[in-house]
């Protein structure tokens, strides 16, 4: 008879090998979804878990049925909570020059996601500068191109998002936002803010003061969670955080 060191040895070894099965089943899970996402199928799909259940049952037999199903049930949930979280949008808001592209492009690289900038996006369609933008055509008219190109953004999935600092002004705006993502309100203090003449609307302390008196109730109606930080970094790592804990 083995001694209880080398069967402890033995089940460390199957501990191993199980952690492996693990993540392999994950990273294929990753790409079940990523087919489901591209081709317009659910998530769950009740028959084929059936199938899968009764398949293990038959492998494992009538003394372990019951823990093997439970351990394949477990892994099933686990695999569609997996699905959901790789589908699922990051979206930054936030006051102008609180760092929202800064940011998201440290989560994109973090988490290996595809960044969506939305200003980039309008500055490309617009040929110019969004302040540019606003000066020549007005605020009216750069809203409702923000909202056209934030519908294109929300169409996408397992991306992160960083949006422009008026995107809450326009109610139609929350939905779209939250179509396939949870929202981030990056937070600084007033006095850290960036003042820059490249933003029309935020380009003097009393313009930036009168956006936020503005704004405040609006970012906190349209976020799901308040990230802070003490610099782009730690705010990038606890919008991870609240990501992985959360979903």
């Amino acid at each position: 008879m083995a001694d209880i060191t080398g069967l402890r040895r033995e089940i460390d070894g199957v501990d191993s090998e199980l952690v492996r099965l693990y993540l392999r089943r994950m990273e294929t899970a990753a790409e079940i979804g990523a087919y489901k996402r591209q081709n317009g199928l659910p998530v769950y799909d009740p028959q084929r878990e059936a199938q899968l259940l009764e398949r293990v049952s038959a492998l494992a037999g009538p003394e372990h049925e019951a823990g093997v199903q439970a351990l394949f049930r477990l892994l099933m949930e686990r695999s569609k909570a997996w699905q959901r979280q790789l589908a699922t949008n990051i979206v930054l808001i936030g006051m102008p020059g609180c760092g929202k592209s800064t940011v998201g492009a440290l989560v994109a690289g973090l988490l290996d996601r595809p960044l969506i900038n939305t200003d980039h996006l309008i500055e490309q369609r617009a040929g110019m500068s969004c302040g540019d933008y606003i000066r020549r055509h007005g605020e009216a008219a750069f809203r409702a191109l923000e909202t056209e190109v934030l519908r294109e953004a929300a169409a996408q999935t397992g991306c992160v998002v960083a949006t422009g600092g008026g995107v809450v002004t326009q109610p139609q705006n929350r939905e779209l936002l939250r179509r396939h993502g949870v929202v981030f309100h990056i937070l600084r203090p007033m006095a850290e803010l960036e003042i820059s003449p490249a933003r029309p609307l935020s380009d003097t302390p009393e313009k930036l003061r009168a956006l936020w008196t503005v704004r405040a109730p609006l970012y906190e109606a349209f976020r799901d969670y308040a990230v802070e930080g003490d610099d782009a970094e730690a705010r990038a790592r606890n919008v991870v955080a609240l990501f992985r804990k959360h979903f």
